[in-house]
């Protein structure tokens, strides 16, 4: 029902609802308490899950090639892709 029993002690395993008379056990109920408040944890936190999209084989070779080519350019030019040699 819902009904939260302020009285509680460390000492109290088991109690009784005084609404709907449902006997509880304190550890179950805790432990049912602590799955809840995770799973709706989960649930706000997911956002929105979106597929990653991985180019396949032949597309990587072309953005390899392409990076290659890029690189030897700038070689060509005077350019450096390492720092110590960037004037």
């Amino acid at each position: 029902c819902g009904w939260h029993n302020e009285g509680l002690t460390l000492r109290d395993r088991e109690w009784e609802c005084p609404v709907c008379h449902t006997r509880h056990d304190r550890d179950r109920n805790a432990a049912l308490n602590l799955k809840s408040f995770g799973l709706k944890a989960l649930a706000r936190d997911a956002g929105e899950v979106k597929p990653l999209e991985m180019p396949n084989v032949d597309e990587r070779a072309e953005m390899h090639l392409r990076s290659m080519a890029s690189v030897n350019e700038e070689n060509a030019h005077g350019y450096s892709m390492e720092a110590s040699r960037l004037v």
